[in-house]
Order: structure tokens, then C-alpha cells, then sequence
């Protein structure tokens, strides 16, 4: 992410002007099908938290479904990635071992974006601010991504 971007994004939720601001999700590589472990929502869902008070769940191109989001979720859940951004890495620098469980954060502000990924299954030493940010933005997005998600089928967002 440009560090120009970067603090748009920080200005933005500094300003609580949220209504440009989106955050969208998902999850790929992993062992999908090996026993024992933790169901993984298919690579084509992507979960999209809009700062306008929206959540969308999408499989490819197509909505699954979507629900209203109260303001102080979105803002929880962007603060929490402004924290975690330090331990975010942009494209150019990931490098992750084969099947690995990767999180792709694309946050968009005024139509400028930027992917950035960070290890899901990371059981490597960390520095406790970073660990608790990461191990936070995950878990609103989960309560988001459970929030919108179909109850019928389909592994919840963890």
C-alpha cells in the first residue's frame, strides 16, 4: 500500500468519514480437504465490509448474500486493520510456504486499493501487539462473515 494511501486510510478513520472506506476479505491456499482440520470457505467468497453500514458475501461475481452493518462493527473492524497493518505484507513482498492458509485484505478508499496478506495458521513467535491486532481483525471478521453468511451449508468463516 502507497504510504500516501495508507494515510488516507488513517485520515479517513481519524475523521470518521467511513462512507469511502471498504475492506474486503478472503481466505486462500490451505489444505481444503484434509481430515481433522477446520472447514475453509471456498477461495471465490469474498467478504466486503463497506464503511456505508453494509456487508456482502460474494462467491465469483455473485452476492450470496448481504445485510445491513451497524457503524460501530465497521469502524470496530477498520480500526483493527489500521492496527494490524504493520504485519501486513503487500504482493510484492509475500512469500509463504506451500499450503499455507493466507488472508487477503483488499482495502479500498475512494476507488485507490491495495491487497495485503498475513498468515491465518502463523504459529511462529510474534510481538503481542501484532499477535492480539491480527488474532482481532480476524475475529470481526468472522462475527461479520458469520453475520452475513447463509446459515443452510457451508463452512462458517473461520
Amino acid at each position: 500500500m502507497s504510504a500516501q494511501t495508507l494515510q488516507l486510510f488513517r485520515d479517513m478513520l481519524d475523521a470518521n468519514e467511513l462512507a469511502q472506506t471498504r475492506v474486503s476479505y478472503r481466505v486462500v491456499g490451505g489444505l481444503r480437504d484434509e481430515p481433522g482440520l477446520p472447514l475453509l470457505p471456498s477461495s471465490e467468497e469474498v467478504l466486503i465490509v463497506d464503511g456505508a453500514g453494509a456487508a456482502r458475501l460474494l462467491s465469483g461475481a455473485t452476492v450470496v448474500n448481504e445485510a445491513p452493518l451497524e457503524a460501530a462493527n465497521a469502524s470496530r473492524l477498520f480500526e483493527q486493520v489500521r492496527a494490524s497493518l504493520p504485519a501486513l505484507v503487500t504482493r510484492s513482498e509475500a512469500a509463504f510456504i506451500p499450503d499455507s492458509v493466507v488472508g487477503e485484505i483488499t482495502v479500498e478508499i475512494a476507488g485507490e486499493q491495495e491487497q495485503l496478506y498475513f498468515l491465518i495458521d502463523d504459529d511462529r513467535p510474534a510481538d503481542r501487539a501484532t499477535r492480539e491486532g491480527i488474532d482481532g481483525m480476524i475475529a470481526s471478521l468472522h462475527e461479520i462473515g458469520d453475520l452475513v453468511r447463509p446459515h443452510e451449508g457451508g463452512p462458517p468463516w473461520r
